[in-house]
C-alpha cells in the first residue's frame, strides 16, 4: 500500500510538472516603455470677412462669429445672412482662419442651422452653399483662408425677399 501511495504522489507531481513547463512553453510576457504627449486643436476666425458678390440686387448682408464647443472661447462659426438676392444671383464670405492650438490640424467644415425668412414659399433647397475645405496640415499658427459661396439658382418668385441665415463651422481634428 506504500509503494502505490509513493507512485501515486509521483505521478501527482509528474503531471503537475508537464502542466507547468506546457504553460510555461505557451505564456510570454511583452513590456512596452513610451511617452505620449497631449495638445490642443483649436481653430478660429481671425479679422474680418471681406465680401464679394456678383447680381443686380443682391447685398451680401452681414457675417458674425460665434464660439462652438471650443474651451479656449476663439470664435470658430461663421453665420451669416445675405440679403436682397435675385435669381442666379451670389455672395462670397472670406476670412482668415488660424490654427490656434499647439498641435497640427486637419480642418473640415459644416454648414448648419440654415433657415429662411421672408419671401413666400421659398426652400432652403434652392441656394447653394459650398466652401473651399477641407484644408489638411495645419501646423500650430498657421492660417488659412475659408470662402463661403451662397447662390441663389433660378429661383421664381418665392424666393423674392427672402433672406437665408446659416453657420459654416469649422473643426480642427489633430494629426500629429
Amino acid at each position: 500500500m506504500g509503494n502505490r501511495l509513493v507512485l501515486a504522489m509521483v505521478a501527482a507531481v509528474a503531471i503537475v510538472a508537464v502542466g507547468g513547463i506546457g504553460f510555461a512553453a505557451f505564456t510570454a510576457n511583452a513590456y512596452v516603455n513610451g511617452t505620449a504627449t497631449g495638445g490642443i486643436a483649436e481653430i478660429h476666425f481671425n479679422g474680418s470677412p471681406v465680401v464679394s458678390s456678383y447680381g443686380s440686387y443682391v447685398a451680401c448682408g452681414s457675417a458674425s462669429f460665434s464660439s462652438y464647443q471650443d474651451p479656449l472661447s476663439d470664435d470658430n462659426v461663421m453665420t451669416v445672412a445675405p440679403t436682397g438676392f435675385a435669381p442666379t444671383d451670389w455672395c462670397e464670405f472670406s476670412e482668415q482662419a488660424v490654427n490656434g492650438g499647439s498641435v497640427g490640424v486637419n480642418v473640415a467644415s459644416s454648414f448648419g442651422s440654415e433657415s429662411i425668412s421672408g419671401g413666400n414659399g421659398c426652400t432652403v433647397g434652392e441656394w447653394t452653399l459650398s466652401d473651399n475645405g477641407p484644408w489638411t496640415g495645419v501646423a500650430p499658427g498657421g492660417t488659412f483662408t475659408v470662402s463661403v459661396t451662397v447662390y441663389l439658382g433660378n429661383a421664381g418668385n418665392e424666393c423674392q425677399g427672402a433672406t437665408l441665415s446659416f453657420q459654416d463651422t469649422l473643426v480642427g481634428t489633430s494629426y500629429a
